[in-house]
């Protein structure tokens, strides 16, 4: 991030090249932003920079706070042997992966699994009168989203969308791949579950819930171990 975030109780769930949202309940914003990797030669994705235009809209200060730096840890590379070992999705994947954009990929992933079950009722648009963050934020935000080519960017507050906007021949209806953003918000979907009582615990085993786990190796795996990706299960990095 190019500057401190303004608020101190600000979420975000980052995916790739941007997708991302961010979450401050002390404004009960939410701001939700997909899109394309910028082209070569062009800043990449600043964090930072469009929820602070849109807490400025909000009249939000608070002084910069210092960075604390962690040393990144070390990635180890899969051997040649690991990667012979694939299976022929695998090569197929790992040759066409750089090819593929947000757009492309929920339809290049296969297979696909159907999830049962029902849409909820719509966000509600904020009315004119509704609206609390101020036009030239808005804008702003929504210049910095375009010149990032991103395809979408949706800002609530309040329970009510202010703003909605797509780019690139994105719309309300497109799929759209979010990548790791998604990890965060499995994870408030379990949590959302586990409050009503469709999962009994995080530490309950997977295979509770999924059938097709029960008398296989991955029986023993925990909820929770899936959550953390501390599984043990075998995982390839396609690009």
């Amino acid at each position: 991030a190019s500057e401190p975030y303004l608020a101190d109780d600000l979420f975000f769930f980052d995916g790739m090249n941007g997708q991302i949202v961010y979450m401050i309940p002390s404004q009960d914003l939410v701001i939700v932003r997909t899109g394309l990797r910028p082209p070569p030669g062009q800043p990449e994705w600043d964090n930072a920079k469009l929820p602070n235009m849109i807490l400025r809209g909000l009249d939000v200060s608070a002084p910069p706070k210092p960075k604390r730096v962690i040393a990144a840890l070390a990635t180890p590379q899969p051997t040649l042997e690991d990667r012979i070992a694939g299976e022929r999705t695998f090569w197929s994947r790992w040759i066409s992966i750089q090819g593929q954009t947000p757009q492309s990929l929920p339809e290049w992933i296969d297979p696909r699994a159907v999830v049962k079950g029902s849409n909820g009722p719509e966000i509600a648009v904020a009315g004119e009168t509704e609206k609390s963050i101020s036009p030239e934020a808005i804008s702003n935000a929504a210049s910095y989203a375009e010149k990032m080519t991103s395809l979408s960017l949706i800002v609530a507050r309040n329970g009510k969308i202010e703003h909605e906007q797509y780019w690139n021949g994105a719309g309300p209806d497109a799929v759209s791949e979010t990548y790791s953003m998604a990890k965060s918000v499995l994870g408030l979907i379990v949590g959302l579950a586990n409050a009503d009582g469709s999962i009994t615990s995080v530490d309950d085993a997977a295979a509770n819930y999924i059938a097709e786990w029960r008398g296989t190796a991955k029986e023993t795996l925990t909820i929770r171990q899936l959550l953390q990706m501390a599984s043990g299960v075998k995982h390839f990095r396609f690009n």
